[in-house]
C-alpha cells in the first residue's frame, strides 16, 4: 500500500493539472464562439465585419487543442480502436496498451522536444500573423506546454495499464 501511494499523488496531481488547464481551452472555445457569433451577425446585419475575425479564431483554436491534450489522456477520451484487443484477456490487453502507450509516450516526447527550440526560432525571427501582426510564439509556448502536460498524462496511463499487464 505504501509503494502505491506516490503513485496515487502523482496521478491525482496530473489530473488536478490537467482538468485546470482544460478548463482555459473551455474559456477559449467560448471566446472562439462569441467571436464568431459576433463577427457572424455583424457581416448579416451591418455588413461589417470584425476585422481579423478569421485569423484570430485559428490561434484561439490552438488554445482549445493543445490544454485539452492532457485532459483527453486522463479521462481516456482519445480515440481507441480496439476491435481485436478486447476479445483477449485482461494481462494481454494490458501488454498491448502498455506497448501502444510507450510509444505515444516516444512520439509525445519527440514533439515536445522538437516544439521548444521552434518556439526559439519563431520568437527569434518574430513571426506574427498577417493582419493584426499577433506574434506567433506565445501560441507555440502553449502547444509545447500541452504535449509536456500530456506525457505526464501518458505516464499515468502506462503505470495503469501495466498494473492491468500484471494483475491480468
Amino acid at each position: 500500500m505504501s509503494e502505491n501511494k506516490p503513485v496515487n499523488i502523482y496521478t491525482k496531481w496530473v489530473s488536478n493539472i490537467s482538468h485546470k488547464v482544460a478548463y482555459f481551452g473551455a474559456v477559449m472555445m467560448l471566446a472562439m464562439m462569441l467571436l464568431t457569433v459576433s463577427d457572424v451577425s455583424l457581416r448579416y446585419f451591418f455588413n461589417s465585419p470584425i476585422n481579423g475575425s478569421y485569423e484570430v479564431t485559428e490561434l484561439l483554436m490552438i488554445l482549445v487543442f493543445a490544454p485539452a491534450l492532457a485532459w483527453t489522456a486522463v479521462k481516456g477520451a482519445n480515440v481507441k480502436v480496439d476491435l481485436i484487443v478486447n476479445h483477449f484477456p485482461g494481462r494481454t490487453q494490458g501488454i498491448f496498451d502498455s506497448v501502444t502507450c510507450t510509444f505515444c509516450l516516444i512520439v509525445t516526447a519527440v514533439i515536445t522536444w522538437f516544439t521548444v527550440p521552434q518556439t526559439m526560432f519563431v520568437y527569434r525571427i518574430e513571426t506574427v500573423s498577417d493582419q493584426l501582426d499577433i506574434p506567433f510564439y506565445p501560441f507555440y509556448i502553449i502547444v509545447a506546454i500541452g504535449f509536456f502536460l500530456l506525457l505526464f498524462a501518458l505516464v499515468t496511463s502506462l503505470i495503469d495499464f501495466i498494473k492491468k499487464a500484471v494483475r491480468g
